[in-house]
């Protein structure tokens, strides 16, 4: 198996599976279609990597979203606001 940096069309081949798996009040239909509006968003094209882990033929089996978002940090009495990575 490896990992490689996902295209558009491995993230559409992923909503099935993470459909499928989610736990969520959402619909398997909803869930998709928060996916596709969540990757077109401008966000989710310059904030987000998908990365895809294959089988040694190619078939996607699994994925994950890294998102750069914000956090923010203690520092004695200061909150300051660092980047940091959530992985979904």
């Amino acid at each position: 198996m490896r990992c490689d940096l996902a295209h558009s069309s491995d993230r559409k081949t992923l909503y099935p599976f993470r459909a499928e798996v989610w736990k969520g009040p959402l619909t398997a239909e909803q869930f998709i279609a928060r996916e596709e509006c969540l990757y077109d968003h401008p966000f989710g094209k310059t904030k987000m990597e998908t990365y895809v882990w294959r089988h040694d033929d190619g078939h996607p089996v699994s994925g994950l979203d890294a998102l750069q978002i914000p956090f923010l940090v203690k520092e004695g009495t200061a909150i300051k606001e660092v980047e940091g990575v959530l992985i979904a």
